[in-house]
């Protein structure tokens, strides 16, 4: 909500910033509060990601802890078990991705006083879920193929981190860089002849 809050100081903020003003300026002619906004959503979502890496790597942790045999000691199945956290994990996700851009649509229609900002920070949100989801679910079969190696899951969101936020930082090649920038979502546009997308 305060990264919301603050959207419509975002001008204000890079005015004498010429190089926070060229990082924001990167999402492609969307306004400095737009960019503003999206490297928001950006930094929410990267926190979703580790809820939902960490949802799942409470499996391993449940093992290693030994409070599962008893569990499996019942009609229960190691699958079933296993998928159910899963699910659950998931459900978490979506509702933790939901609730922050509920939280960054707020604080921003609260500071721009442009009320339509909640739904599309809502949707915005809602778009990373499906490449937190498969974060989430590399995490998964980590754990049921390699136990091991089940951490390993936590440099996958590293790399993203790496390179959703400081790609052009630390010049990381564009082959590297295999995804769409995460810091291009603009508003839906507002044209009278349209019906409104959101």
């Amino acid at each position: 909500m305060f990264y919301g809050a603050i959207a419509n100081e975002a001008e204000k903020m890079v005015a004498d910033n010429p190089d926070l003003e060229a990082f924001f300026a990167q999402a492609g002619g969307a306004s400095i509060t737009e960019a503003f906004l999206a490297s928001a959503a950006t930094i929410v979502a990267l926190l979703a990601t580790g809820f939902a890496i960490s949802a799942v790597l409470r499996l391993n942790g449940e093992e290693v802890q030994g409070r599962v045999e008893s569990l499996l000691a019942a009609p229960v199945s190691r699958v079933s078990w296993a998928s159910s956290h899963l699910l659950v994990a998931l459900a978490g996700l979506v509702l933790v991705t939901g609730l922050g851009g509920i939280g960054l649509g707020v604080g921003a229609a609260a500071s721009t006083g442009d009320g339509e900002l909640v739904g599309q920070m809502v949707g915005a949100m809602l778009a990373f879920v499906p490449a937190i989801a498969v974060l989430a679910t590399f995490a998964f079969l980590l754990w049921a193929q390699l136990p091991r190696f089940a951490m390993l899951a936590w440099a996958a969101l590293a790399w993203t981190v790496v390179v959703g936020v400081f790609g052009e930082v630390f010049k990381i090649p564009q082959w590297a860089r295999t995804h769409r920038r995460s810091n291009t979502f603009r508003p839906c546009p507002r044209r009278a002849s349209m019906p409104h997308p959101c």
